[in-house]
């Protein structure tokens, strides 16, 4: 008896969920995507890295054509108030995992999802869509996340993100960031910021108390055909943050016989616009600079600018050639100990090629 009635239950839990999986609206997606560029390192730039460390005496160029990492394959659900989705990348590597529950006031979302500094206005095709998320874009990537949504405010608890944490890093507290956005049928400006802290032990065994944030401003403007969309951000730590830097070493903070902060001001200005439903234009420009105390008296200060334009072509629908020329200046390293400034050029890296992308 009680074999059967287990066995009642189990085939009524099934069609159960079997009835909730068809009453969901399941809309599935995906997007085949290659590179093909031909990147060019100077005497200065290394091709292993983009420090500034070279390892080169002279300048090199290469091919590089591949299914770029983020070709993906995803489903939107929708199930009455609730929705979710998820996103899968060619590495494989899991982009998105998310539901949201629309509770009429407001939303809550629950999994990996963009966070609300995510600033994604660019379309830089070079090195699998940065999107110029290294230079001047505040960018730290799909993460999992807590998040409530009041039309267009936003707040969430982040997972915390401390690159270079060790065995005596403690972090006890998540990260939490806030946006709000403004959207008109011209022009759309949003504010946003980030915090988080955590302890560090310094090479003297002295715990320290670390902090790092990020405050910024976005905005848009698209009169007609044309746009201009652009964003600025201030941070310290901001490489412990988790937030991309094309320079990253120089925005975390250093561990010495104590621990000092770093400071990052970075920012990008994209313009583009459409000609046709075949042809477009973008090109933009982005800036960073870091800077540190490093303890003995140093101070380091390094910047980076990158430019690039691109003519997209749509050759029918989901189907898309984007030509693009890409430079990334990675400007000078200087260090100044005692009154002494040396200087180390870190050289440049072109690129020119293509992406070819297939929706489906």
């Amino acid at each position: 008896m009680k074999k059967s009635l287990i066995g009642v239950l189990a085939i009524a839990l099934v069609f159960g969920m079997v009835g909730t999986t068809l009453a969901a609206d399941w809309n599935f997606y995906g997007s085949a995507r290659m590179a093909m560029f031909w990147q060019t390192y100077d005497d200065k730039a290394s091709s292993a890295q983009e420090t500034g460390a070279s390892t080169l005496a002279e300048s090199d160029t290469d091919l590089d054509m591949h299914l770029q990492t983020n070709a993906r394959i995803g489903a939107n659900v929708k199930a009455g108030d609730v929705s979710g989705r998820f996103e899968y990348g060619s590495g494989p590597n899991l982009r998105l995992l998310y539901g949201t529950w629309n509770f009429g006031a407001g939303s809550l979302t629950v999994g990996q999802a963009y966070t609300p500094i995510d600033c994604l206005i660019a379309h830089q095709v070079i090195d699998d869509d940065i999107n110029m998320l290294k230079d001047g874009m505040t960018y730290e990537g799909r993460k999992p996340l807590l998040q409530l949504q009041f039309a267009g405010l936003k707040i969430a608890l982040v997972q915390p993100s401390v690159s270079g944490e060790n065995a005596d890093t403690d972090i006890v507290i998540p990260k939490v960031e806030v946006s709000y956005d403004f959207k008109a049928d011209m022009f759309s400006v949003g504010g946003y910021g980030g915090f988080q802290t955590w302890s560090q032990r310094d090479t003297g065994d002295e715990d320290e108390t670390l902090s790092a944030y990020v405050l910024g401003v976005r905005f848009g403007v698209t009169p007609g055909m044309f746009y201009v969309k652009g964003n600025v951000f201030w941070a310290q730590n901001a490489g412990n943050y988790g937030i991309l830097l094309r320079n990253g070493s120089g925005g975390s903070a250093v561990v010495g016989t104590e621990v000092t902060d770093a400071t990052t001001i970075a920012g990008a200005v994209v313009v583009g616009a459409k000609f046709s439903d075949m042809l477009a234009v973008e090109g933009g420009i982005g800036y960073g600079m870091n800077e540190a105390d490093v303890s003995g008296g140093t101070k380091t200060e390094g910047d980076w600018t990158t430019y690039y334009v691109q003519l997209p072509i749509t050759l029918a629908k989901g189907v898309y050639i984007v030509p693009e020329v890409s430079i990334f200046d990675l400007g000078d390293t200087k260090t100044t100990t005692a009154g002494v400034e040396t200087t180390t050029e870190n050289g440049t890296i072109s690129s020119f090629g293509a992406k070819f992308q297939i929706n489906f």
